[in-house]
């Protein structure tokens, strides 16, 4: 009883951080906490910080990124950002998928790119998925969990940060969302 209470007060815990920064987002009154660092160590803690998480399902996880690219941004809400888009992930690919996590340079920016091999999506979903409380499955039955903020939060980060964001996917063929973040951060973001 006091294991399925836990649980629940982290999951309250967790919705009140998103409906806080989604707030926060919307009045313009995000704190970034600007950094230089390299892209590639920011790569390899997000792979480390989800590889345990695959285990369940039996994920094949890779990092594909290979060059060292400096940024200067927020780490931390980039690695929010990951962090949203990696649960959705997982929560859609089936047992013994695949997920692939990229960065790459592009022209004035870095390309982020978090692909997966699960259920896909149709270009109607696709146009409303960065919406605030959108979900694609909100029938009684389904067995996708969430509060249909992550993507929005990730929206918002994104393009905070100066970046843009989308989604590229067919049903039944997987899904890959990608960012791009500036290279430099500029405080009229």
């Amino acid at each position: 009883l006091l294991e399925k209470i836990y649980e629940n007060t982290e999951t309250m815990e967790k919705l009140v951080y998103k409906l806080l920064i989604a707030q926060r987002l919307d009045l313009g009154e995000m704190k970034w906490t600007i950094s230089e660092f390299d892209v590639c160590d920011l790569m390899n803690e997000i792979y480390s910080d989800h590889k345990i998480s695959m285990n369940k399902k039996k994920i094949n996880f890779k990092n594909t990124t290979q060059r060292n690219l400096i940024v200067s941004s927020d780490y931390e809400q980039i690695k929010e950002v990951f962090s949203n888009m990696i649960v959705n992930a997982v929560d859609f690919v089936p047992d013994n998928g695949n997920i692939i996590i990229n960065a790459t340079s592009k022209d004035d920016s870095i390309l982020f790119s978090i692909k997966d091999d699960g259920i896909g999506m149709s270009f109607d979903d696709q146009k409303r998925l960065f919406q605030k409380f959108y979900q694609v499955d909100t029938s009684v039955t389904r067995k996708h969990s969430g509060t249909g903020l992550g993507l929005s939060i990730c929206k918002g980060l994104v393009e905070g940060l100066g970046g843009k964001i989308w989604v590229e996917s067919s049903t039944g063929e997987g899904s890959t969302f990608f960012f791009t973040i500036p290279v430099k951060f500029k405080k009229d973001n």
